[in-house]
């Protein structure tokens, strides 16, 4: 679902209101300038796709933000820094968090083991990564744009069942969360997008 209205947000909401995980990436554009800007955030609940176009509905995104930011729901993300830096700048912190690749190196993987590397071990998937450096700015986008940001979020959740089965066998969940913690609250950016 493409959310770009005031009533497709609430039906978004009304669908996540009772799951216990989603799986979540962003897109946007950072040349030249310190500051990010948003161009797309990607939601996976484990059976369908929400996409919120931060260019053509930036009213949204603080609503977004506000309702992916319920407690009660693990956000799982990989390579999470910048999404949080950039995520925490309209509202402030979205956790609880679970970042597969800080995860990954806790279960004895390469430290900074890329999305790409970590579907193909976990998964024996191969996902292209051509469009990664595109300009996030330009609009219209084409269908196999859409189709590579949600296969940015599609193998979060295999990947984080995986490593959580791993972290609770080797007793090391405990010590993944307090390093989670420490890692969320060094995410937070104390400069808000009005």
């Amino acid at each position: 679902m493409i959310i770009d209205s005031e009533k497709k947000l609430n039906n978004f909401k009304k669908k996540i209101k009772k799951k216990k995980y989603l799986y979540l990436d962003t897109e946007f554009h950072r040349k030249n300038t310190y500051k990010a800007t948003l161009s797309f955030i990607t939601i996976y609940d484990g059976k369908s796709y929400y996409i919120l176009d931060g260019i053509k509905n930036k009213k949204l995104i603080k609503t977004f933000i506000h309702i992916i930011s319920d407690k009660s729901i693990l956000k799982v993300l990989h390579g999470s820094e910048q999404d949080l830096e950039l995520l925490n700048q309209y509202y402030g912190e979205i956790g609880p968090i679970f970042d597969n690749q800080l995860a990954a190196s806790f279960c004895g993987f390469d430290k900074n083991l890329s999305y790409q590397n970590i579907t193909k071990i976990i998964c024996k998937k191969k996902i292209e990564k051509k469009f990664q450096n595109i300009n996030w700015l330009k609009r219209p986008v084409s269908k196999k744009i859409i189709n590579y940001i949600k296969n940015d979020t599609k193998y979060l959740r295999p990947t984080h069942k995986y490593l959580n089965k791993i972290l609770i066998k080797t007793k090391k969940l405990k010590f993944f969360k307090e390093e989670m913690n420490i890692f969320q609250e060094n995410a937070i950016n104390p400069i808000k997008v009005s």
